[in-house]
Parts: structure tokens; sequence; C-alpha cells
């Protein structure tokens, strides 16, 4: 019994010197902070705006698409033939490398602006 009641005492010096909490008490302001922590996390980080680049990269690709890609689409479907030429402006554009990090010659320019593009182009 004056294990038990000695490690609790161990217990109780560390949170109270860590927390200033006892652990009696632990569990509650534990779950009170857990709690501010999460709504202050919540306001602060969940903005859905896109990045002035995201909406460059968004721009740049619709561009693309109605230049490049919309008026010849049919044409190539009918012939079953693949657009090479439309491949090699796209990757002039550093749009075939968005995930690639730079030291490997992509753009790396992240999942948000990568699924925006891919979403243009369908």
């Amino acid at each position: 019994m004056q294990a038990i009641s000695g490690e609790k005492q161990e217990k109780d010096f560390i949170l109270t010197e860590k927390f200033g909490v006892r652990s009696s008490e632990s569990k509650t302001k534990y779950s009170e902070l857990r709690t501010k922590n999460s709504e202050l996390n919540f306001k602060k980080h969940m903005d859905f705006k896109l990045t002035p680049e995201q909406e460059m990269i968004r721009d740049m690709v619709r561009d693309f698409t109605e230049k490049n890609i919309k008026p010849v689409a049919a044409l190539f479907d009918e012939e079953k033939q693949f657009p090479y030429q439309n491949l090699k402006k796209m990757a002039n554009l550093g749009l075939m490398g968005m995930n690639i990090p730079v030291e490997f010659g992509g753009s790396e320019v992240g999942v948000v602006a990568y699924s925006l593009a891919i979403r243009v182009w369908t």
C-alpha cells in the first residue's frame, strides 16, 4: 500500500511541477485545456481561401485549357491521337511536375494547387 501512495505522490509532484495540477485534477484540467486549444486552433487554422499562388495557378491552367486543349480535344478523340504538343507546353509551364520536389526538377506547388489544376482540366 505504501508503494502505491509513493507512486501517487511522485506523480502528483511531477504534475504539480510541470502543469500546476494534482493527478486527481489532471483529467479535468487536461480536458479543459484540450477543448480550449481545439477551439483556438479551429478558429485560427480553418481558412479555406486560396493563396495568391493557388489562384494564379488555377487561372493559368484555365487559360491554357481554353486556348490549347478544348479546341482540339474532340479532334484528338476522333482520330485516336495523343496531343504530344500540348504535353510539351504543359511541361514548359511546370504543370507536369506540380507535386515533384524542386530538387528533382518539379515545381512542388502542393496538393491544393495540383487539385485545382486537375479540376480545371476535367
